[in-house]
């Protein structure tokens, strides 16, 4: 809590969020809700990964990794414990689809790359 920023913070002052015309200030309370100590959303830009998960999904191929024999390598289970529970990471092999051209690929991830000035609008200020 920042006594400068917000005098008597720890009173209910929804008041302070407004400028002298009732409008809204910048600084967005929304930032400041999240517990564990985080000062935003954690999952705030997981709705922009997904059109990219979608687009990989839709073109690329994921297969295992081959070893130096041409072997597959396959992967352990293993996960990595700590706040959250992940997979370790692991080789994999990702090639085009046999669908698809390298050209109608690579046009396709420009159009998704181009869309990221917008998608970064509609993001609160951090």
């Amino acid at each position: 809590r920042d006594e400068a920023q917000y005098p008597n913070a720890e009173q209910f002052i929804p008041e302070r969020f407004l400028t002298a015309e009732g409008t809204l200030t910048y600084d967005n309370p929304a930032k400041y809700i999240f517990n564990f100590r985080w000062r935003i959303c954690p999952g705030k830009h997981q709705p922009f990964h997904f059109p990219i998960f979608c687009q990989m999904l839709a073109t690329l191929e994921f297969t295992l990794a081959k070893d130096g024999m041409g072997k597959d390598i396959i992967p352990k289970p293993k996960f990595v414990n700590g706040l959250g529970r992940y997979p370790e990471t692991f080789r994999c092999r990702i090639s085009p689809g046999s669908h698809i051209s390298k050209a109608s690929l690579e046009r396709g991830w420009f159009m998704i790359y181009s869309y990221q000035p917008l998608l970064a609008r509609h993001t609160t200020p951090t």
